[in-house]
């Protein structure tokens, strides 16, 4: 089946629903994903910021008036893009974006795989990917400090990963808070089955709040 090809008043209205999620969900936070590594069998983490500034290129859009890409996405939350001057990526990764860009803003909190990319990318290598796993969405990630969003692509995990490894738990804080964590999302099986090594995980961001992870895996555990 072939992508669908948006007019710029569609992609526009895509932009405007996925920015505001993206405002909701993700813009200003840090999330720490805890997931078990299939191939050592330990759990590993990564710590990951999402910021304004990273929303534009996620979208493949590029607009014929030079702004920042902070302002760009002020742009899509207060509607004001002009159809005139959005454009499209002539290889036609625009519309394969667009396609899935309104699945970004709940990717993390719901269950979804972890992997190594293979770095198969021409254009933009992601150091690892993290899918749905209905394999219909895969968001690349750059290592850094904190590490950040860099793709964004319609394409089973499956295909750009040499593992794909099961998330057990995701905490996620405002950046300007870092007391006050939060869960994304727990698969409360997995996690269960691995405590004690989530928990040490934990600990080193959730600091003598770690109570508060042993109080959600009981109350899944109960309303398994």
């Amino acid at each position: 089946m072939g992508i669908k090809r948006y007019t710029a008043q569609q992609a526009i209205d895509i932009l405007v629903a996925a920015a505001q999620g993206y405002k909701e969900k993700l813009a200003g936070r840090i999330f720490v994903i805890i997931y078990k590594d299939l191939a050592s069998g330990t759990i590993e983490h990564k710590k990951i910021k999402f910021t304004q500034n990273n929303f534009q290129h996620l979208t493949g859009i590029k607009y014929a008036d030079y702004v920042s890409p902070r302002d760009f996405y002020k742009m899509c939350l207060n509607k004001m893009l002009s159809p005139h001057k959005i454009r499209f990526n002539p290889n036609g990764f625009t519309n394969m974006k667009l396609s899935v860009l309104n699945y970004l803003p709940e990717l993390l909190y719901n269950k979804f795989w972890i992997g190594e990319s293979i770095n198969n990318d021409i254009h933009i290598n992601a150091d690892y990917f993290a899918g749905d796993t209905r394999c219909v969405v895969s968001l690349g990630f750059r290592r850094a400090k904190e590490d950040y969003p860099v793709t964004l692509k319609r394409q089973s995990i499956r295909e750009v990963v040499k593992k794909e490894n099961p998330v057990c738990l995701v905490l996620v804080r405002e950046i300007a808070d870092k007391d006050n964590w939060e869960f994304g999302y727990i698969d409360h099986k997995l996690a269960g089955k691995n405590f004690t090594s989530i928990k040490d995980v934990a600990q080193l961001y959730l600091g003598n709040n770690i109570e508060i992870v042993q109080e959600l895996m009981n109350r899944y555990t109960r309303e398994e």
